[in-house]
């Protein structure tokens, strides 16, 4: 019989399968379902400057609690791919070109985190602004480029704006196959 902790390993690894070979509007899917668990659960703090940022008491102390800021991909991090829990490569967390800040994941530097989900990653970027032919660009979809829709920024006063224009962004990317 597995242990629980084998038993989420392993739905994690199927969720991460399916992250990384989805078409795009599932992609969005998920990222949408972590964010709302993100914020529900984890009381994550929405923020599209970093992907994942640590809350810290002071820049002396550790980690004052689970709490942090994600962004839209950075939820699918957090959520799915559990990088608070995740193995590290040898090489130490820092700084790179996707934000800044003392205490930033660098998904490069966390084991197992495949390319494909990296270019998913850069798609939910590019999807939270509206751009979606710049989000299938990422996954290898070059007929669409100049594809965009209006959406909203996330207002963490009211985040269901935000929630209803990603339901309308995965509606519009179904209709048209992707």
């Amino acid at each position: 019989m597995s242990s629980l902790k084998d038993r989420k390993e392993e739905i994690l690894k199927k969720l991460q399968k399916e992250f990384e070979t989805a078409p795009l509007s599932r992609v969005v899917e998920i990222a949408l379902l972590d964010m709302k668990r993100a914020i529900k659960e984890d009381k994550i703090k929405i923020d599209m400057d970093y992907w994942v940022r640590e809350k810290k008491k002071n820049q002396y102390q550790k980690t004052k609690s689970k709490n942090c800021y994600a962004c839209f991909a950075g939820c699918v991090m957090l959520e799915t791919y559990d990088v608070r829990n995740a193995k590290r490569k040898e090489v130490s967390l820092k700084s790179n070109i996707f934000g800044t800040g003392s205490n930033f994941f660098d998904i490069t530097y966390i084991a197992d985190i495949s390319e494909n989900a990296q270019n998913r990653f850069f798609a939910l970027d590019s999807v939270r602004d509206g751009y979606l032919g710049s989000a299938l660009y990422e996954l290898g979809i070059h007929e669409a480029e100049g594809w965009r829709v209006k959406v909203r920024q996330f207002d963490k006063k009211n985040p269901e704006k935000f929630f209803a224009d990603m339901e309308m962004v995965i509606n519009k990317l179904k209709k048209e196959g992707y």
